[in-house]
């Protein structure tokens, strides 16, 4: 399985994404396509492989294929051509987005990006997650996000929420996965998010 982290906008939580949702799987290669190299620089190349590449991925992405039974890929949080080949070999793309209307307002382009690529490459499945929302119970961004993407793309918005936990960011702190941690309820979230994604 092939799984692509994207989005419009940096700070979205794409990485973070990426590293946790590798720790979860077995036989994994994360291929870090962000120039920030973010997850190429840290310490979690004793949890699993990690490869960069950039501009056309798509021969590089087959080849890697053939000797990882799961690839999760981190792109920069713009229009690149990492962003489009990787579209082009994903089984699965994901999409966070921070419920907030700059975040909101990069939907139109990222909904035609994945749109295009779908044409091409037809079983592409496209998911859009909340992340980093409030953790106030009466906070109500979250679910005014998902209705909006809901309402004016073709994303399948997941269920799970994944609330702004400290623990996330400890995660390239301490260079431990979300399920390493002491967090409960970070931990829980992000385990119904592998459940809803069928992974």
């Amino acid at each position: 399985m092939i799984i692509l982290l994207a989005s419009q906008k940096g700070g979205c939580g794409k990485s973070t994404l990426a590293v946790n949702i590798a720790s979860y799987l077995k036989d994994v290669l994360v291929v870090d396509a962000d120039r920030q190299e973010t997850i190429l620089n840290s310490d979690f190349g004793g949890y699993f492989n990690i490869d960069s590449c950039y501009n056309d991925m798509t021969k590089q992405i087959q080849k890697h294929k053939k000797k990882h039974k799961n690839i999760v890929i981190d792109v920069s949080g713009r229009d690149s051509e990492e962003l489009r080949s990787g579209l082009l070999v994903a089984d699965i793309v994901i999409v966070p987005f921070i419920p907030s209307q700059p975040d909101l307002a990069t939907l139109d382009t990222i909904n035609d990006i994945i749109g295009k690529a779908k044409r091409l490459n037809k079983k592409i499945k496209s998911f859009a997650v909340i992340n980093i929302a409030s953790t106030h119970h009466k906070d109500k961004l979250a679910s005014e996000a998902k209705e909006f993407i809901k309402s004016n793309s073709k994303l399948a918005v997941l269920n799970t929420v994944l609330r702004a936990r400290t623990s996330y960011r400890d995660v390239f702190i301490k260079n431990k996965s979300i399920f390493e941690l002491k967090d409960k309820k970070a931990k829980s979230e992000f385990t119904k998010l592998i459940k809803e994604l069928n992974l």
